[in-house]
C-alpha cells in the first residue's frame, strides 16, 4: 500500500514538473514575439501617386492646347500637396480647348487653365486682338454643302436696290435700276455657322445648304464695319462665299449681267416712262 502511494505522489510530481516547463517556454516564446517589431511583420501600405502635368515649353494664350506640349509626372501625395495638387490632373478631356493664360516652360498645367468651346470666355480667346466678332445673317440660297468650314476665310457679298429693300431672302426684284452687287468684306476668318435651330462650333461645323434656312454666320471683323454690316443685313440681301482672293474685286451692276440693259430711264411728255 506505502509503495503504491510513493508511485502515485512520485508520478504526480513529475506530472508538475513537465507542465512547469513547458508554461516557461511558452512564456519566454510570447515575450520573444512581443519584443518583435509588429511594423516590420505588417504590410507595408501602397503609397499614393498623383499623375500631374508639366509644360515642355512655354506656351501662350488662345493656344490650341494639344498633349504633346506637356509632359506626365508623377509624385507621391506629399509632394503633389506641396506642388498645389490633391489629386490626378486630367488634361485628356481637354485636348483641343484654348489656353486661357501663357504658362511658362516647366510650370504645372491644370485643366482650368484650357477653355473649351462653349464655356465662358471661349470665344475671346479665338478673335485675333484689335478685332470684333460679328453675328451675320445670310441667305443659304446658293450655298454649296459643306463648302465652307468655320476657320476658313470668306468674303461676303451684298445685293442692293435703291428702289426695295431686299433683306427678306424671299424679295423679288422688279425695278431693275440701281441694283448691284457688291463685296461688303473679304478674307473674313469665319468662327462659326448655325443653320437655324442646328448649330456647327468652331471643332465640328454642320453644313446643310437648304433654300428654306437662313445661316448666322460668326465672323471676325474689324470695328469700323460693324455699323456697315449692321446696315446691310437690315436692307440687302447677303451672300458668303469661301474667298476668291481678289477675283471680284469691282461691283456688278446689272449692266454687266444684261447687255442690252443701261440702267437709263427715258423720260416723255406723254408721261410715259420707260427703261432702254
Amino acid at each position: 500500500m506505502n509503495s503504491k502511494l510513493v508511485f502515485f505522489f512520485a508520478l504526480c510530481s513529475l506530472l508538475l514538473g513537465v507542465f512547469g516547463l513547458v508554461g516557461q517556454l511558452t512564456s519566454k516564446s510570447m515575450a520573444s514575439v512581443d519584443n518583435t517589431d509588429w511594423q516590420q511583420l505588417a504590410p507595408e501600405a501602397e503609397e499614393i501617386k498623383v499623375r500631374l502635368w508639366r509644360a515642355k515649353r512655354g506656351l501662350g494664350k488662345g493656344e490650341v492646347f494639344e498633349l504633346a506640349m506637356v509632359e506626365a509626372v508623377v509624385l507621391d501625395r506629399e509632394q503633389a500637396n506641396e506642388a498645389g495638387f490633391t489629386e490626378d490632373v486630367l488634361l485628356s478631356p481637354r485636348v483641343g480647348g484654348r489656353l486661357n493664360q501663357d504658362i511658362e516652360e516647366g510650370d504645372w498645367v491644370d485643366q482650368w487653365q484650357i477653355t473649351q468651346a462653349g464655356e465662358k470666355g471661349f470665344l475671346s480667346l479665338i478673335t485675333t486682338p484689335g478685332k470684333t466678332l460679328y453675328p451675320l445673317n445670310v441667305s443659304t440660297r446658293n450655298q454649296v454643302k459643306d463648302y465652307m468650314n468655320a476657320g476658313d476665310y470668306i468674303d461676303v457679298i451684298a445685293i442692293g436696290s435703291p428702289q426695295r429693300n431686299l433683306s427678306n431672302d424671299l424679295a423679288q426684284i422688279d425695278q431693275y435700276q440701281g441694283v448691284i452687287a457688291t463685296k461688303l468684306l473679304s478674307d473674313a476668318l469665319l468662327v462659326s455657322i448655325t443653320f437655324g435651330e442646328m448649330q456647327g462650333s468652331d471643332a465640328d461645323p454642320i453644313n446643310v445648304a437648304n433654300s428654306d434656312l437662313e445661316a448666322t454666320l460668326v465672323i471676325e471683323v474689324e470695328p469700323q464695319d460693324v455699323g456697315r454690316l449692321a446696315l446691310a443685313q437690315r436692307s440687302m440681301h447677303i451672300e458668303a462665299y469661301p474667298s476668291d482672293q481678289g477675283i471680284m474685286d469691282n461691283d456688278v451692276a446689272l449692266r454687266d449681267v444684261i447687255k442690252n440693259y443701261d440702267g437709263v430711264i427715258e423720260l416723255r411728255g406723254d408721261g410715259y416712262g420707260g427703261s432702254l
